[in-house]
């Protein structure tokens, strides 16, 4: 493929991602069901073109959403964990598949947490509601166990693993019902 159909097709699947986020945007309540369906067009660029372009629209598409919604945690969400790690995604799995997990999960929680810092830091916002430090994360307190901390990073991290299995399945769709027909145009 040249250089110009792999700018094109960056920029396009940039722009479509960025449509993607700014409905999440728009309506709050979607706002991380649009950030994991944008991240399937970095996959899309991650499997046709590869990594340099993969990079640059990831890049792209933060900044762009920044710049249209500032005032919204959906740039910050999609930098640190959904537009990254389809591209991580990508290199962890050429690794064996026993070490898939073991791998995965720790670049989760910590993507998670630089998540919730910078949205504190950044935007002021409390991620996982604690008062004062984010070291308190294992502290029920006062506070009713579905509140607690523990609980909500139990379900973040399921939430991942449906996330993770969200990707592979619509990976494997592309890949067996969409490449064959779309390969002609793609040379």
């Amino acid at each position: 493929m040249r250089s110009t159909k792999k700018v094109t097709l960056s920029a396009m699947m940039c722009a479509l991602s960025v449509v993607v986020l700014t409905l999440g945007a728009v309506f709050e309540a979607f706002d991380l069901t649009a950030a994991a369906l944008a991240s399937i067009c970095i996959t899309f660029i991650n499997i046709e073109i590869g990594a340099p372009y993969t990079f640059i629209a990831w890049i792209c598409t933060t900044l762009l959403s920044f710049l249209f919604f500032p005032q919204s945690m959906l740039w910050i969400e999609y930098l640190l964990l959904f537009g990254l790690y389809p591209v991580l995604k990508g290199y962890i799995e050429k690794l064996p598949r026993l070490a898939w997990w073991p791998i995965k999960l720790p670049l989760y929680n910590l993507c998670l947490f630089l998540m919730a810092e910078g949205m504190g830091f950044i935007l002021g916002v409390d991620f996982f509601g604690i008062e004062g430090d984010w070291r308190n994360i294992f502290s029920m307190g006062a506070q009713i166990w579905w509140e607690s901390p523990l609980i909500l990073l139990i379900i973040a991290n399921i939430a991942f693993v449906a996330y993770d299995l969200f990707l592979t399945m619509a990976t494997r769709v592309y890949m067996l019902k969409y490449r064959p027909r779309l390969q002609k145009y793609l040379k």
